[in-house]
């Protein structure tokens, strides 16, 4: 990666809301916020969902997509939210729907 690349896409990660898990992998949200990206970090190798990334991993070992630099700049400036999952919420059933059969409702 040059360092126009590089310069290109520390540009380009910034504004990118970074959000970390409860088993310290990180999501990044895409530009305009319809996508989340995976971002796993582990013994100074990192790896990311985006296609970017994907493609250029191949010819450079140390490439870094936008998101990658993303969480490095966060984690940096301690700007990372917690993800939170969502909670499905499971409907009651109404007891004038429930039929009690031999013992089973």
């Amino acid at each position: 990666m040059t360092a126009r690349q590089l310069q290109m896409r520390q540009q380009d990660s910034r504004g990118l809301r970074v959000l970390r898990t409860d088993d310290g992998t990180f999501c990044v949200e895409s530009a305009k916020g319809k996508i989340l990206y995976l971002i796993v970090f582990g013994d100074n190798q990192f790896s990311c969902t985006c296609a970017d990334f994907i493609k250029n991993i191949k010819q450079d070992a140390e490439f870094k997509c936008k998101h990658i630099i993303a969480v490095e700049n966060a984690v940096e400036e301690n700007q990372i939210d917690l993800l939170k999952p969502i909670e499905n919420h499971v409907p009651k059933l109404d007891d004038r729907f429930i039929t009690n059969i031999k013992g089973k409702d």
